[in-house]
């Protein structure tokens, strides 16, 4: 949705595919399955491979878990929705997989220190 902000990372899929094809894969499927989330299990069984590889790859190459680095790329796009456009909170949220504003908040606040609504106020410090 619009211009990422210079500061804003490119997607993993595109620029280290050379990791591991099946990690490339599996972050493509996150990446276009933002509003209805897979269930972890989901993910491993279309890329091909167990639960398990799929959380020994993402250790592996990006030190987390599939379920943490899916819940911060939620998290990423729903804060560039939130400096790009003018969509309420709601609506954001749930075009990120959460299942409410409030789970979004909760959620947003813990990984970037502030609310949304402080943030897109521009009282969200360095969020």
């Amino acid at each position: 949705p619009g211009i990422r902000p210079a500061d804003a990372p490119q997607r993993f899929a595109e620029t280290h595919g050379a990791g591991s094809p099946n990690l490339t894969a599996a972050i493509a499927l996150m990446e276009k399955n933002l509003e209805a989330p897979l269930p972890i299990g989901a993910l491993a069984r279309r890329v091909g491979i167990s639960v398990r590889e799929l959380e020994r790859l993402f250790r592996r190459w990006l030190e987390t878990t599939p379920a943490a680095y899916y819940r911060d790329l939620r998290l990423r796009r729903a804060r560039a929705l939130l400096q790009q456009t003018e969509q309420p909170i709601t609506e954001i949220a749930l075009s990120n997989g959460f299942a409410d504003a409030a789970h979004f908040s909760r959620a947003f606040r813990r990984a970037f220190g502030t609310a949304p609504r402080d943030f897109r106020a521009g009282r969200g410090g360095s969020a």
